[in-house]
């Protein structure tokens, strides 16, 4: 392998990345404390339109939740500002634009909760 065979799959590679924490179905994203849940442990609480997912959090307080069909949206802020994570609005239930409870239970899991 050439140098610039090196520096073009190095390149590919680091590109990629992101995208991995997208792909896939529940699976906790490297790096994050998750939780899995579903729109029936939580009743009429659950604030999204999707029934089941992932939500993790990670260190600097990244909270996340992962759907079932591998789509990784930002839950608060700190993630939204990343630019790796879809925008959770359209797939919650309720007009206000808030995730609700999944922000402060997101925030435990970084918190060893």
């Amino acid at each position: 392998m050439t140098g610039r065979e090196r520096l073009t799959f190095a390149l590919i590679l680091l590109l990629a990345l992101p995208l991995l924490a997208c792909g896939g179905g529940g699976d906790c994203p490297d790096g994050f404390t998750c939780k899995e849940m579903t729109a029936t442990d939580y009743g009429e609480q659950w604030p999204l339109t999707v029934e089941k997912g992932v939500l993790g959090c990670k260190p600097v307080d990244i909270v996340i939740f992962k759907a079932d069909d591998g789509t990784t949206y930002a839950v608060n802020s700190v993630a939204g500002m990343t630019d790796l994570y879809a925008d959770i609005r359209p797939i919650l239930a309720n007009v206000t634009g808030d995730p609700g409870f999944l922000r402060t239970e997101g925030l435990g899991l970084c918190q060893g909760g």
